[in-house]
């Protein structure tokens, strides 16, 4: 079976995680180089080159050859949500698809496709839609339009969470038939707590200081949250947590992991503290080793967005021994169920106080860990990965 991948998020946050858990899987399980699947894959050469590269270094060790067996790579490096993207698409995408008996789009930025071989596209979200603060009218309006086009024009549409299935199907209720839910998973091989602990202000756990990234055990106790900050996001209330607890624990630290631009006006506000701004550290990764040595040296993790497709970040976080703090909302309580202190986004007092107990209970912290470990350890991108090839399947079998 050939199928034809819009690459182009390869690199691209949650979405670029996706797509590299999802179509690795597909290489490094053997799909491919046993001829059972054809991957033409639609992006930037460049970064797929190097993507390929590693897959071949994880699979084989130092100097194995590119995992390529059954794999083409198609330049198309037009911006995602682009009109030249939806342009070039007319001109060359006859051509991309010959031969192909799927598309599959890890986006709902699906082009327009009025012939041609079945298309599985993903809904990961419809945040822009539902939390509209930092989302122009007009891009909303542009973009209803695009994703009513990708989920009537798909033969199966995907979602990675119910939270994120029952948005979409309140929306487009004729979708419903053709809608599956597919969890997204966790890589157990990179993010694990290893060994040592992080500590607290009050914790006699000190951990094994990395070799590899001193610098976070430096950092410690510290609050971490993983993401932009966007309105969405409710990074506001985790600088409202770091304010409140400046006399209880003034050594407390909050770190920031993504990109350093505030789209958030609350945040914002919060930044224009200097002594508040001080205690913030915002750093850029670029790799999973050390991110999973951000969330294991971290005291927990603070999560309390208003709208997730997934949530990521706590699972991961779970994985690799941290408590989990999250918003009640959306699809976080499925990620977590009862493994992660769930909490009212709106309610900073509520998160402080939880805080203040991973402080001063180690015992309370390490009860979280084991629930959390045991929960991440129930999602697998292996799976996942499996359960995504085989709706393509369906959708070629039902043409």
């Amino acid at each position: 079976m050939r199928v034809v991948v819009d690459a182009r998020m390869l690199r691209s946050g949650g979405i670029g995680r996706y797509l590299r858990e999802i179509v690795g899987r597909w290489i490094t399980q053997g799909y491919t180089a046993a001829g059972e699947l054809e991957l033409r894959l639609l992006g930037h050469p460049g970064e797929m080159g190097a993507w390929l590269e590693s897959l071949g270094r994880r699979c084989g060790g130092e100097g194995s050859p590119p995992r390529s067996v059954g794999v083409e790579v198609i330049p198309w490096t037009d911006p995602i949500y682009s009109p030249q993207a939806h342009l070039r698409w007319l001109r060359h995408g006859a051509t991309w698809t010959r031969g192909a008996q799927a598309l599959f789009f890890p986006h709902w930025d699906a082009p327009t496709v009025p012939r041609g071989p079945p298309r599985v596209t993903t809904v990961h979200d419809l945040t822009q839609f539902l939390e509209p603060e930092g989302f122009p009218g007009w891009k909303r309006a542009i973009g209803r339009t695009m994703l009513r086009r990708a989920v009537n024009g798909t033969g199966r549409v995907l979602t990675v969470s119910g939270a994120s299935r029952e948005d979409l199907v309140r929306w487009f209720p004729d979708v419903a038939p053709w809608v599956t839910v597919i969890e997204n998973g966790v890589d157990h091989g990179v993010f694990h707590p290893g060994q040592g602990g992080p500590r607290g202000e009050g914790s006699p756990a000190v951990p094994r200081r990395s070799p590899e990234f001193p610098e976070w055990t430096d950092l410690q106790p510290y609050l971490l949250v993983v993401g932009p900050f966007k309105p969405h996001k409710g990074y506001a209330t985790a600088l409202e947590v770091l304010h409140r607890l400046r006399e209880h624990a003034p050594g407390l630290r909050l770190v920031q992991v993504g990109p350093p631009e505030v789209r958030d006006e609350k945040v914002a506000q919060w930044f224009r503290d200097p002594t508040l701004a001080a205690r913030v550290t915002r750093r850029q990764i670029v790799n999973d080793r050390e991110l999973n040595q951000a969330y294991r040296d971290s005291l927990c993790l603070l999560h309390p967005a208003r709208r997730e497709g997934f949530g990521l970040p706590p699972l991961e976080a779970m994985a690799a021994g941290t408590p989990a703090l999250v918003a009640a909302r959306s699809s976080l309580p499925e990620v977590v169920g009862s493994a992660g202190l769930l909490l009212d986004p709106d309610d900073p007092s509520a998160w402080a106080h939880a805080v203040r107990r991973l402080l001063a209970e180690p015992e309370w912290r390490e009860e979280w860990i084991r629930k959390g470990r045991a929960r991440a350890a129930a999602f697998s991108w292996d799976r996942s990965a499996q359960r995504t090839l085989a709706a393509i399947r369906e959708a070629v079998a039902v043409g």
